[in-house]
């Protein structure tokens, strides 16, 4: 468990684009940018103006992308916040497990997520103040 995550250890993953007349072609390779295997992948759709997320995993750990439109993503470790767009498959970001993350869809958008465990109820925090007490109370 990483109820010592912060925002510091969220990383961003470029991914490579390869434009030709025939379509756009855009990939990700986890053994050649991270350490984690994953388990788990799932897509989010939805309008302009939606908001998703709002919540922490206790352990899993999750590789996100805007596969379409473009998102807006706020992490919180309890003590800091960052926020981050992503943009049609632009890049990859890495989430480890103990960080608070919001989506706001900021257009018509596809969210595609990567995750290291099965799903598990069990794994969710989904209440801000249940958040900071396992942070340690920060």
């Amino acid at each position: 468990m990483s109820f010592n995550s912060r925002i510091s250890q969220i990383h961003t993953y470029p991914l490579p684009i390869f434009e030709r007349d025939n379509g756009r072609l855009t990939f990700f390779e986890s053994f050649a940018t991270s350490n984690t295997s994953f388990k788990r992948i799932f897509f989010i759709e939805g309008p302009s103006g939606l908001n998703r997320g709002a919540h922490a995993h206790r352990i899993c750990q999750q590789l996100i992308f805007c596969s379409h439109g473009s998102i807006r993503l706020t992490f919180k470790d309890g003590q800091n916040e960052n926020m981050i767009s992503l943009k049609s498959l632009e890049l990859g970001i890495f989430v480890p497990s103990g960080i608070w993350v919001e989506l706001y869809f900021e257009q018509d958008s596809s969210v595609t997520v990567l995750a290291d465990h099965a799903y598990s109820e069990d794994d969710y925090i989904r209440n801000w103040d249940e958040f900071i007490e396992f942070k340690g109370g920060h």
